[in-house]
């Protein structure tokens, strides 16, 4: 048991360290790139917030041989969703209020609108045709559902990354907006493998590619320990894999990125921040899940289908929020936080079984 911890506890060192170094170098791909901070915080960032955790997933069904690999695996996919559809949000909204109370920035959260809610209706759909799949009992229906999916997402990659003009009436408050220059000068972090090597040289495109590339490795080598050892403590707590994975996996590999939504939300950079969460839970809710519907039975019992349907009822909340209020309080955020203690209550409580 403790050596299964220890190397847990490694694991995710080893994960989140690789998941730093990947988003440094995304970010300053994005910079290299020249694209706008919707682009950065919906694809690459939100790309960047997300691979940690679907690397577990990928892993343990991929090279999993067990029962308990599968559930941790399938645990992982709807856990993602669901924790970033209920906490990610929550968190925003702490760090609004935290900045507020210390005077640097209003308690209003206004990020441009056509990104969120271009974010979170791509999401409506992809999430609602990837636990369909579970009802589809033909295999060739799960491969159409699957091309789909991975058709969706490149439409959003398209539409995140095409240009869109600003309205007249667009600019908001003086004090929310941070110049577009912001994204791509120095309040950024420099290069980690220039700054670490002290190395003489610009932090270009190549340098910038070939950080991400090592922290991807990291983060696969991570997850590859981590998905084994939810699969051995399951047996030895006797807990389901799932809540295990559903629980503990996103927590341990989706909050350290989603404190980048929290700086950004310091800097007054609500399209990023925000931008952070809807797109990685687009990327989550697409491509993810195309590995468990092909490559797992893909059935879903009452324990999965109540994250999904607690996620889902998150996001539309959120969605009606940012379409029909003029103006979003801090506070609009902290509702996500309680689907999240709801499923934590049926849990705990025994309704869903495990």
């Amino acid at each position: 048991m403790a050596t299964a911890v220890l190397t847990l506890a490694g694991a995710l060192l080893v994960i989140v360290g690789g998941a730093r170094l990947f988003t440094n170098g995304v970010e300053w791909i994005g910079k290299n790139l020249g694209l706008g901070e919707g682009a950065v915080g919906s694809v690459l960032a939100a790309i960047g917030t997300a691979t940690p955790e679907s690397m577990v997933p990928i892993i343990a069904i991929l090279f999993g041989a067990s029962h308990h690999s599968t559930e941790v695996g399938v645990g992982a996919i709807l856990g993602a969703p669901f924790l970033l559809a209920t906490l990610g949000f929550f968190l925003n909204g702490m760090a609004v209020t935290y900045y507020h109370w210390r005077g640097r920035r209003r308690r209003t959260v206004n990020p441009d609108r056509r990104v969120v809610q271009r974010d979170l209706r791509f999401f409506l759909f992809v999430y609602a045709l990837a636990i369909s799949a579970a009802f589809i009992p033909l295999y060739i229906g799960k491969v159409l559902v699957s091309i789909t999916l991975l058709t969706a997402y490149a439409l959003f990659v398209r539409a995140a990354l095409v240009p869109q003009k600003e309205p007249a009436l667009a600019v908001a408050a003086a004090d929310e907006q941070v110049p577009h220059a912001a994204m791509h000068g120095g309040d950024m972090d420099p290069l980690l493998v220039v700054q670490m090597l002290r190395l003489p040289v610009s932090p270009g495109i190549w340098l910038s590619v070939g950080q991400a590339l090592v922290g991807l490795g990291l983060i696969v080598l991570g997850a590859k320990y981590f998905a084994d050892t939810i699969a051995e403590l399951s047996l030895a707590l006797g807990i389901s894999a799932f809540i295990l994975s559903v629980l503990i996996t996103p927590a341990a590999t989706e909050l350290p990125e989603v404190f980048n939504s929290v700086l950004w939300m310091g800097m007054r950079k609500d399209t990023l921040a925000i931008g952070n969460v809807t797109g990685a839970m687009v990327f989550q809710s697409s491509v993810v899940p195309v590995v468990g519907i092909l490559l797992t039975p893909w059935r879903l019992d009452a324990l999965h289908l109540g994250s999904a349907i607690l996620a889902y009822l998150a996001i539309l909340y959120t969605y009606a929020i940012f379409r029909w209020r003029k103006t979003v309080s801090a506070g609009f955020l902290f509702v996500n936080g309680s689907f999240y203690a709801v499923y934590l209550y049926l849990v705990m409580g025994g309704i869903f079984s495990f």
